[in-house]
């Protein structure tokens, strides 16, 4: 019996549990696709706590190769790197540990797959016969994230994202120098990343996040009059986003509508240190799609940030009607949606679009929204996406 290729797969959290969209990406399109046929094995630089990973750790017990450190030394790690030009997260995951293990089991493996840049610097310095079989998956373009975060972040964040960014970018575009196969989830990313720079005899994949084949059975049957968003509110963005919604949007909807509510649903509720009338903080939920799909309308009030947003696949997938920033759907490549926002801090575009979802009383929209629901389900479930990175591998295992 033919021994099965093996997989080195390289993270900075665990892949379980499913509570963010990287998480979901990582778990559901990389390992589910390719846990039959390959060997897989792990390498994980963290300081997360391991309790809660347990299942994952137990099912997968004598693949992992686990660093975990104290934050402490994570932080050490980027106050040393301002001294340096290269990004203080790039540092931040590095550890002469991890790349002394790296340097003796390298050859070990038929595909690297690094999940962002955070972990591209141990594998820099390799020769060309190891850097040919690395997959680098930017996930996003953290650069162009970092860029526009300075615009809506504290002071001292501000300096963090000014002097942050700039090096990010530099180093994005330097792996594209050392590495040969990528991926990156939108085309807006991509083109952020390589600007002009001549990618001959390398292969650059846009390889989306995918939405589980099970959201696709719930469709919206509304009923009342919920408004509801989902998130992990450690994410930075999306904490911004729902607090600056909750101060300066809701009052003003409330007051014209005195009869909505807002529920919240995602981890990181004790992040949320305000109080307003008709919120209901609902905090983490393992399968929160029944309750969406019978609220009236999903809310994304999401400022900043480069990338797809899962949630935003995730509620189309449903049918709800969506309230959300335009360039969030540029992103999937849907140009025409009836309720995306330019300025999404705007309070007459948010009541806007709000009346024309409650004045609708006979839902005439709804048959519209199957149109996007149909799109999502063609372009980017799980199969779809699985299927992509198989491609892509097998490219990289069969040269």
């Amino acid at each position: 019996m033919e021994n099965k290729k093996k997989i080195l797969i390289c993270l900075t959290k665990f892949p379980w549990p499913l509570i963010d969209g990287t998480r979901k990406r990582i778990f559901n399109n990389v390992i589910l696709g390719f846990k039959d046929n390959y060997d897989l094995n792990f390498l994980i630089v963290t300081y997360e706590k391991i309790d809660k990973e347990n299942e994952f750790l137990k099912e997968n017990k004598g693949n992992i190769v686990l660093f975990n450190f104290p934050i402490l030394k994570f932080y050490l790690n980027a106050f040393l790197s301002l001294f340096s030009f290269e990004p203080l997260q790039e540092n931040f995951f590095y550890f002469k540990e991890v790349q002394k293990w790296l340097d003796k089991n390298k050859e070990n493996y038929d595909l690297i797959y690094i999940h962002t840049i955070r972990l591209s610097k141990y594998f820099i310095k390799y020769n060309e016969d190891i850097r040919k079989k690395v997959f680098l998956d930017f996930n996003d373009a953290i650069s162009m994230n970092y860029k526009e975060g300075r615009n809506f972040s504290s002071l001292f964040w501000k300096i963090v994202y000014f002097v942050e960014w700039k090096r990010l970018l530099k180093w994005e575009r330097e792996c594209l120098k050392y590495f040969f196969n990528f991926s990156v989830v939108s085309q807006i990313d991509k083109n952020w990343i390589i600007d002009d720079i001549n990618l001959n005899k390398k292969n650059f994949y846009v390889i989306s996040y995918g939405v589980d084949e099970k959201i696709f059975n719930y469709n919206w049957k509304p009923q009342g009059k919920d408004l509801v968003y989902l998130a992990n509110l450690y994410y930075p963005p999306n904490l911004d986003g729902i607090l600056f919604f909750i101060k300066n949007i809701w009052p003003y909807i409330l007051e014209k509508y005195p009869g909505l509510k807002l529920k919240i649903i995602g981890g990181g509720k004790e992040l949320l240190k305000v109080a307003f009338k008709n919120i209901e903080f609902l905090g983490f939920i393992e399968n929160p799609y029944e309750l969406i799909s019978n609220s009236l309308i999903f809310i994304n009030p999401v400022r900043y940030g480069a990338g797809v947003q899962t949630k935003l696949l995730e509620v189309l997938a449903i049918g709800i009607p969506t309230i959300s920033q335009k360039k969030f759907f540029e992103a999937i490549e849907i140009f025409d949606y009836p309720f995306q926002i330019d300025n999404i801090e705007d309070k007459d575009l948010w009541l806007t679009q709000i009346d024309k979802i409650l004045n609708d009383v006979n839902l005439n929209f709804s048959e519209n929204l199957l149109i996007f629901k149909k799109i999502i389900k063609e372009k980017f479930n799980d199969s779809k996406i699985k299927e992509q990175y198989k491609r892509c591998f097998e490219n990289i295992l069969n040269f």
